[in-house]
């Protein structure tokens, strides 16, 4: 077993994917189910290396999901109107829209700005705003 500590790039390449993966608030909770430990600083390198495999699992197995979404949040509010005038989808009122898309949006991010479970939360809002919106 290696009981050597990881180096500093190791440990920022784990806080970036665990910032992307949008888990960095629970860490500690999830390097506890994952490897038994509560820091990244006591980590071993075949730890840090489990670790950065399992969070690079999490964080490349969206990206096609996370497009579609995108695409789809955009449609939407396009039907209802977030148009330019020769109906092209307007971005900024998009933007704007999903920034300020209440609870669902807490860190008032734009679309694409937006991690896995902050789209999904976003398009489901936007789905019922829709719906709401059509049965007028």
């Amino acid at each position: 077993m290696n009981t050597l500590l990881i180096s500093e790039p190791l440990r920022k390449r784990i806080f970036q994917l665990l910032h992307q993966a949008g888990i960095y608030q629970e860490r500690s909770q999830w390097l506890m189910a994952v490897v038994g430990k509560v820091s990244v600083k006591d980590l071993t390198l075949e730890q840090a290396q489990h670790v950065i495999s399992e969070l690079e699992k999490a964080t490349n197995a969206e990206p096609a999901k996370m497009k579609r979404m995108g695409k789809e949040i955009i449609h939407l509010l396009c039907e209802l109107g977030y148009t330019k005038p020769d109906t092209t989808p307007d971005y900024a009122r998009i933007n704007a829209w999903v920034a300020n898309s209440g609870d669902r949006n807490p860190k008032r991010k734009t679309l694409w700005q937006l991690n896995y479970e902050e789209m999904l939360d976003v398009l489901n809002q936007v789905e019922a705003y829709h719906k709401k919106e059509t049965k007028r």
